[in-house]
């Protein structure tokens, strides 16, 4: 493949952009052959474990394969795309009402960014893009709202608060990715600082290596930590975040770092919505 891969799914969809042309490579997954067949669009692959679509179609190439797996429909697909050379990806029906469908598709781009590859997913109003080491210029008409998501900004954000209001407290903050937030977080430290004009004497967060098997992978050792926290404090932390970086704190105190009058307060970031996308 050396065009572009459209990957459709069967959330919330609009066709927006989905122009096939020669070289490109249209990929069902699942639910989605429903929106190409309304477009009277073939695929060239139907994949999934058609639990959505509740048929298998004649006459498609398919890839099949069970409900109990390690990846989405999505996923599965997008990895197929990659194993066949294709490294532009455009996803379609990856938004909706199943907020672990959208979280698991948003990380999927995120890791897929980090790879090297062109991804965006296009939603009815929306488009997400995942860049990574990279940039894009968009041309949008006047009004439109861009947000943008930084990967470190969290460490660097907390780490720049203290620095300015409690100098005196130690930030440790857990990684659950493998880039380079060594580099990452003192930078966006730096910038931050620059921008607020203030001249308070910066200090970077420890950082802790908690990702474990990868990102957004869960690890025995941020497992065991939202059990503990939800059997001792009903608590409910999330397998890609805040398991992780509780376990990193866990870590520590079995190390011996702290000591009995140490004031210690752990920052639940939110990501309760990521345990939909598990199977426990």
């Amino acid at each position: 493949m050396n065009g572009t891969c459209y990957i459709v799914g069967s959330g919330d969809f609009t066709p927006k952009g989905l122009n096939k042309q020669p070289g490109d490579f249209v990929i069902a997954a699942d639910g989605g052959y429903l929106y190409l067949s309304k477009l009277g669009l073939a695929p060239d692959l139907l994949a999934g474990d058609f639990d959505s679509l509740g048929y298998v179609p004649d006459g498609v190439p398919l890839l099949r394969f069970p409900r109990e797996k390690d990846d989405t429909d999505m996923g599965i697909s997008l990895r197929y795309g990659r194993e066949h050379g294709c490294r532009r990806f455009r996803i379609y029906g990856g938004s909706g009402s199943r907020p672990d469908h959208f979280l698991a598709n948003l990380q999927m781009l995120a890791g897929a960014a980090r790879d090297g590859l062109d991804v965006a997913l296009v939603c009815p109003g929306f488009e997400v893009l995942a860049l990574h080491n990279a940039a894009v210029t968009l041309s949008r008409p006047s009004g439109t709202v861009f947000s943008v998501f930084s990967s470190g900004g969290t460490a660097a954000g907390t780490a720049l608060g203290a620095s300015i209001y409690l100098p005196d407290t130690k930030v440790v903050c857990s990684m659950v990715d493998s880039d380079p937030f060594d580099e990452i977080v003192p930078a966006l430290i730096r910038q931050s600082a620059a921008l607020l004009e203030t001249d308070a004497e910066l200090h970077a967060p420890e950082l802790l290596d908690t990702c474990g098997p990868g990102y957004s992978i869960p690890s025995e050792e941020g497992n065991e930590a939202i059990r503990l926290m939800l059997r001792h404090e009903g608590i409910v932390l999330d397998t890609c975040y805040t398991g992780k970086a509780f376990a990193g704190l866990l870590r520590q105190v079995r190390q011996g770092r702290f000591a009995p009058d140490d004031h210690v307060l752990f920052i639940h970031t939110g990501g309760a919505g990521g345990l939909f996308a598990q199977d426990w």
